[in-house]
């Protein structure tokens, strides 16, 4: 027997099952890497849906104090300049005052980097967008139902709820955007 071609033989299998077990290492290693990049992937977007969350939340407590201010202002004016130029009246100074709560409670750390001014005009105008869609539905209520137009309230609600979901996304992302 040949004992050199057996050593050789013996050698190549110590490297075969040595580089196996290498491969077999990379992979563990590879499957250990994934499973910490989807662990992070699936804390990170845990922590943006919080943050999404956290904001809707804020969102609508700004929009529940801001829907206070419009129906106490609409019921201040309507005597004297009517139901829908009241609501106007009404509407604006409710964006204002989200504009005012957004940008330090919803929204903080989020800031568009535009002077106040630049930043409310901005405001107003990506508002009138959600601010449309509240007061046609406002409108079309107070005009087609009379118990809503004896009281507005309920025309108020509804196209307050109708533009929150507009006027979230448009604030959030062309408004507080992150830097």
């Amino acid at each position: 027997m040949n004992y050199g071609v057996l050593l050789i033989y013996l050698f190549k299998v110590c490297q075969l099952l040595k580089n196996k077990r290498l491969l077999k290492n990379k992979r563990r290693l590879k499957n250990e890497r994934l499973l910490k990049n989807k662990r992070l992937l699936k804390n990170e977007r845990l922590l943006k849906n919080k943050r999404l969350l956290k904001e809707l939340i804020l969102f609508a407590f700004v929009g529940g104090i801001a829907f206070a201010v419009d129906v106490g202002v609409l019921y201040l004016v309507k005597a004297d300049i009517g139901i829908y130029w009241g609501r106007a009246a009404s509407f604006f100074c409710a964006v204002i005052v989200t504009w005012l709560l957004n940008r330090q409670l919803t929204f903080k750390g989020r800031m568009s980097g535009l002077s106040l001014c630049s930043e409310f005009a901005r405001y107003l105008t990506v508002m009138m967008g959600g601010g449309a869609v509240n007061y046609l539905l406002y409108a079309s209520l107070v005009t087609t139902m009379e118990n809503v137009a004896a009281q507005p309230v309920w025309g108020v609600a509804a196209g307050s709820g109708a533009g929150m979901m507009f006027n979230f996304i448009f604030a959030k992302y062309f408004i507080f955007k992150l830097s």
